[in-house]
């Protein structure tokens, strides 16, 4: 079953590298990070943003995707939100929204102005209707407000109705670098697939080191476009065997691989395993 729509125009796939040249590689790209220590240790996501890497929503291969936003105001003024959605390539993604508690519509566009009454959480969900269509959101509060948000997918069988898995990732903070293990098992049809969205107005370049548990290492760099995401699984971005454990580790760079100290890219990493969805953690690597 395909859950992320994979575009590799956006994918640049290095030469395979022994692991002595990977590992050594790595190790430069954290010490280089260490010396962005000031603006590593300083708030993560400066913006305030909420950003859900992943939005899916509609029918494929039998099933249903849908997708709640859901968003929560600690604070006891009102929040004013606005919520937009775009496309893998950074368009506008028209989605039909509506109110879950309730059942009510809220409307059909690709942003949404909306608040969030004082200590309260708005509940929202696609409809699933039409063939599949995926890309990201991002909620946008006003003033020095502070909301929390969630995204869960929805997977439901398109023939009786059942639900066949849900899972719920929070939002996604911007980071300088991050890790997160990897799995994939063709005998279990389990596999890692990765989202990263640039909330930036400029291409963004993700260089990615994978470290399998058995020693072996390889590197490789993807291209974001601006307002854009990727969305792949780890064997669309290394030549990897039918079972692999390991870790992947992620750094913002320059367009020549070097570190770079902005927070623009936002990831979440999800594992599929026979049709059951679950979300693995993504952990910011912060300097010592």
């Amino acid at each position: 079953m395909k859950l992320l729509t994979s575009f590799f125009l956006f994918v640049t796939l290095t030469a395979p590298v022994i692991a002595e040249t990977a590992r050594d590689d790595y190790t430069a790209k954290v010490e280089a990070l260490r010396k962005l220590e000031g603006q590593a240790r300083a708030v993560v996501n400066p913006s305030g943003d909420i950003v859900f890497p992943q939005i899916a929503n509609g029918s494929l291969q039998g099933t249903i995707f849908i997708t709640s936003i859901v968003l929560s105001n600690n604070t006891t003024d009102p929040v004013p939100v606005t919520l937009a959605f775009k496309t893998e390539f950074g368009g506008a993604m028209v989605l039909s929204l509506f109110d879950t508690p309730t059942g009510g519509f809220v409307g059909t566009a690709s942003s949404f102005a909306l608040t969030i009454p004082p200590a309260e959480t708005l509940f929202l969900e696609t409809n699933g209707l039409g063939g599949l269509v995926t890309g990201w959101g991002r909620a946008t509060s006003f003033g020095n407000s502070t909301m929390g948000g969630v995204a869960a997918f929805q997977l439901i069988d398109a023939a009786t109705l059942q639900f066949l898995t849900v899972v719920g990732v929070g939002a996604s903070e911007a980071s300088l670098a991050f890790f997160t293990p990897v799995f994939k098992d063709d005998a279990i049809n389990s596999n890692t697939a990765l989202a990263i969205a640039n909330t930036s107005n400029s291409t963004a370049y993700v260089q990615i080191f994978l470290f399998e548990n058995n020693g072996g290492a390889d590197i490789t760099t993807v291209t974001i476009g601006p307002q854009q995401r990727i969305s792949l699984f780890i064997d669309q971005l290394f030549p990897i065997g039918s079972r692999f454990f390991g870790t992947a580790y992620f750094f913002r760079v320059d367009a020549d691989d070097e570190v770079l100290g902005v927070f623009d890219v936002h990831p979440v990493v999800l594992l599929l395993s026979n049709g059951i969805l679950s979300s693995l953690p993504v952990t910011n690597i912060i300097p010592r």
